[in-house]
């Protein structure tokens, strides 16, 4: 209860981690033995990851068709642009958890994607230096990781690497 007052439970709390370690006293949560993750919890977490980007405001309006006069998207309705980011950000996580078996395989596809976006960010007509920032940030991280993951692998990504790539 103590913590409680600290914080006000819910999407628009600015003390998310302390919500999530309310839930985690509240309830006694402990982590799976190694080897032993369910595969539901991990759907349920991944709906919960996608849930928080939802709750923030963060939707799929469009999808772009390149193959249209113009280059015009494709409008997609509020609950239609709800589910599409649910399923886009539950997919891109199981796809990086999916293609974690090969040595080095999650971490290089991951970088490769972090510094192709972080570029792409800074070109004028999508001019935003902040989301080039945070690419470069995580393509770093990745290559710092990638020589160790390297075959022969001597560390790998695990579940909350996964998630962290996943999602970003």
């Amino acid at each position: 209860e103590a913590f409680r007052s600290a914080s006000t439970v819910g999407k628009d709390s600015p003390h998310l981690p302390w919500d999530l370690l309310i839930v985690d006293e509240a309830h006694n949560l402990a982590p799976a033995p190694y080897g032993q993750e369910s595969d539901v919890s991990q759907l349920l977490g991944q709906l919960a990851v996608a849930l928080v980007a939802v709750g923030a405001g963060i939707t799929v309006t469009t999808i772009q068709n390149p193959f249209s006069p113009g280059g015009s998207g494709i409008p997609l309705a509020e609950p239609f642009a709800i589910g599409f980011t649910m399923l886009w950000v539950v997919g891109m996580i199981n796809s990086i958890n999916f293609i974690d078996g090969l040595d080095g395989l999650s971490t290089g596809v991951s970088l490769i994607a972090a510094a192709t976006l972080g570029i792409i960010s800074l070109a004028a007509t999508a001019y935003q230096p902040m989301v080039a920032l945070l690419c470069a940030v995580l393509a770093g991280a990745l290559a710092g990781f990638l020589p160790w993951n390297f075959h022969p692998a001597r560390i790998f990504i695990g579940t909350a690497g996964v998630f962290a790539a996943g999602y970003a």
